[in-house]
């Protein structure tokens, strides 16, 4: 159920409601071409959403066993746009946002936080090898041509704080990695304390 409209020199979308035997979704949305730039105001909710139950659109969802609650908040320009939101599993976790898109300039970029709690892969992914235990927080500025936008044309500063961290068979207490990405390249700092010793290093990814 829910209305959808074109209003206002944009388009409305008025609580948009997505029943399933295992999930429920809503939305509410609204899209202002009028204004320079366009700007958007949109609020999405899963209360829950089960992964599995969607793999007949994305097959990669299938092996996933998690059904999380997750909200996301979106507002403002196109070249300033605000999104926040979370979502969170029994058994795999919890993730925060809170980022600042530019998608209407000649550079395009995201910047802000990322926040991961006790997140665990296996019940995302269905391996257990992946078995793992992430709390991380991660901040980032990066931006890339608005023309041919990808993972090597990237550049900007990172920065990724980890405690309490398991993976697979790996350990550790605390990771803190900071640097710049130039055109996909990252040069990172990085300091871990594992297995009750410490250890500095400089590497080149």
């Amino acid at each position: 159920s829910g209305d959808f409209r074109q209003a206002g020199g944009g388009y409305r979308v008025d609580d948009l409601h997505l029943q399933t035997d295992r999930s429920e979704v809503r939305l509410t949305a609204a899209y202002v071409q009028s204004t320079a730039p366009a700007t958007v105001t949109a609020h999405v909710e899963g209360t829950p959403l089960n992964l599995a139950e969607w793999s007949g659109i994305v097959p990669a969802l299938a092996p996933s066993a998690i059904t999380p609650t997750f909200t996301l908040d979106a507002r403002g320009p196109v070249n300033a746009l605000e999104l926040k939101g979370s979502a969170a599993d029994q058994r795999a976790g919890k993730i925060d946002l809170n980022v600042v898109l530019d998608l209407d300039s000649p550079r395009q970029g995201i910047k802000g936080s990322i926040d991961i709690r006790r997140f665990d892969l296996q019940p995302v992914t269905g391996d257990p090898a992946l078995k793992s235990r992430l709390n991380v927080s991660a901040r980032v500025d990066v931006s890339a041509p608005a023309d041919r936008i990808s993972i090597q044309s990237m550049s900007g500063s990172f920065s990724v704080t980890a405690d309490d961290v398991a993976f697979a068979e790996y350990r550790a207490e605390h990771v803190d990695a900071s640097g710049r990405l130039d055109r996909g390249r990252a040069s990172p700092d990085i300091r871990a304390d594992a297995y009750g010793a410490s250890t500095k290093g400089q590497a080149v990814v």
